[in-house]
């Protein structure tokens, strides 16, 4: 599948044609019927130290700085990596546990809003974040996590077809 071979090359000289863009647009869309019908749970505990700070980040209605440039260097780190870590200090891996999978979509949520990337960037970004989910989708999500892996996919619907028609 070309999703696992981009992952694994971490979207190194990858090009996408327009039939094949047409295809995933066609697989983001069962993902998203997938999405809708998933069982939605109870918020849960999270003790994960990314995951809190991206949240509270995401919490805040300004954003200050300090947290833009944390932003930031998340999003390198994934768009090097393709993952994020549980832990860091002074953005150096702590340890070797992805942090939690909705870590992510706040990240996307984050990028959008403090606009530093132009609109491909965002893009990119989001295409190989609903890769990952499409990839090992989880069972079931919370409201909060539902709601922001729809607005994940939302906007790549809605920024692909701005350029392809």
């Amino acid at each position: 599948m070309l999703i696992k071979k981009n992952i694994q090359t971490k979207y190194q000289n990858s090009q996408y044609c327009v039939q094949l863009i047409l295809k995933h647009l066609n697989l983001r869309e069962k993902l998203y019927k997938k999405l809708l019908i998933s069982k939605v749970l109870e918020n849960k505990e999270i003790k994960d130290p990314t995951y809190l700070r991206l949240r509270e980040i995401y919490n805040k209605k300004n954003i200050s700085f300090k947290d833009k440039n944390f932003v930031m260097k998340m999003y390198s780190k994934f768009e090097i990596n393709l993952t994020l870590k549980k832990k860091y200090i002074n953005f150096k891996k702590k340890t070797d546990t992805n942090t939690y999978y909705i870590s992510y979509f706040i990240l996307g949520h984050l990028i959008r809003k403090i606009k530093l990337l132009n609109t491909i960037q965002k893009l990119n970004f989001h295409l190989k974040l609903n890769d990952l989910i499409n990839i090992d989708f989880p069972k079931s999500f919370t409201y909060k996590e539902k709601f922001l892996i729809i607005n994940s996919l939302k906007y790549e619907f809605k920024t692909i077809k701005k350029f392809y028609g």
